[in-house]
């Protein structure tokens, strides 16, 4: 930092650095414990949010961690929403914005903006995900003992791990999407035959 103390992606980079595995560009870096600081992250990524208030990586990189650490999931939301006001189609803020929407309680509004995402970057994965929240939201109307609209939700979930298996990017999903389609027939078998 002392070479160019009032670079936005100077700080992006020493918080994407300490902030260990807590971002998915440090996966499988083996790191000292002590290297780890998710405090200068925080403060690092507020940083390049100032003096470069369009750098979607770091509202993107600092929302993550708000709700990786738990620390405040509203903030983590408001914060994806200003980088998607910036960026409608990043795919990223659009992910993780599913995610915590989804992990919020609010399935329909994460399949919306799966839908976004398939729409600017249509592949297995991003079908898969989408497929997974269907999966996600027929369970939760089927705890509700909401049977017919989570049957629906199972089915809808089924026809989009279809197009998974279809799709030629899908090695990594293949099997999941398989067992994913025979869970739901077995979830909609067993309320019929009650």
């Amino acid at each position: 930092m002392e070479s160019n103390p009032f670079s936005a992606y100077g700080y992006y980079q020493r918080g994407v650095y300490v902030a260990g595995p807590h971002i998915l560009e440090n996966e499988g870096r083996l790191m000292e414990e002590e290297e780890i600081d998710t405090q200068q992250a925080l403060a690092d990524f507020n940083k390049a949010i100032e003096l470069n208030p369009n750098f979607i990586k770091a509202y993107y990189h600092l929302a993550t961690l708000y709700f990786s650490l738990d620390i405040d999931d509203t903030a983590a939301q408001e914060l994806l929403e200003h980088a998607l006001s910036i960026e409608p189609n990043n795919v990223e803020c659009l992910l993780l914005y599913a995610d915590l929407v989804s992990y919020e309680g609010v399935p329909q509004h994460a399949l919306e903006i799966m839908d976004r995402v398939i729409e600017a970057e249509p592949s297995a994965k991003h079908l898969f995900f989408k497929a997974r929240t269907l999966v996600d939201s027929g369970e939760a109307e089927w705890s509700l003992e909401n049977f017919a609209q989570g049957g629906s939700l199972y089915q809808a979930a089924i026809e989009v791990f279809q197009q998974v298996v279809q799709m030629e990017d899908n090695d990594e999903f293949l099997p999941d999407s398989h067992e994913y389609i025979d869970y739901c027939r077995h979830m909609i078998k067993s309320h019929v035959c009650h």
